[in-house]
């Protein structure tokens, strides 16, 4: 009697999502008025081997609060294409110096891509004297 031997399952394969920076629009320490309103945008490329789905969100992770909302994803981005992602900020009322650290992440809490920042200066707001 020939015992069959049942095929071992096939794990599925995991997506592993990637993402590369490429360029920002603001350098480090960028000067800004206290309670001033900035936009920054960052470049990625998806270097992966599969697209970015339709849920992926860019996110604060740590850092400051200034004030950005995550920004969800505007189109399907295929491998090795560029997409840009831009945030608006507000600058706290107190000066000094602000990090706001963000990441792409998709619906089910998985995070990927290189972490970018917003690094700012706040400066003392200027009194006119009339």
């Amino acid at each position: 009697m020939v015992k069959q031997v049942a095929a071992p399952e096939k794990k599925a394969k995991l997506v592993r999502y990637q993402g590369r920076f490429v360029k920002e629009s603001i350098a480090d320490k960028f000067e800004v008025q206290a309670g001033g309103k900035f936009t920054k945008s960052w470049v990625f490329r998806n270097s992966g081997e599969t697209a970015w789905p339709l849920d992926v969100i860019f996110m604060q992770t740590s850092g400051d609060d200034l004030g950005a909302s995550s920004v969800p994803l505007a189109q399907l981005v295929a491998p090795e294409t560029d997409y840009t992602w831009e945030a608006s900020f507000t600058a706290p009322q107190k000066a000094g110096r602000y990090t706001a650290f963000f990441r792409m992440q998709t619906s089910h809490g998985v995070r990927f891509g290189h972490k970018v920042w917003a690094d700012i200066i706040v400066l003392d707001q200027v009194v006119q004297i009339e």
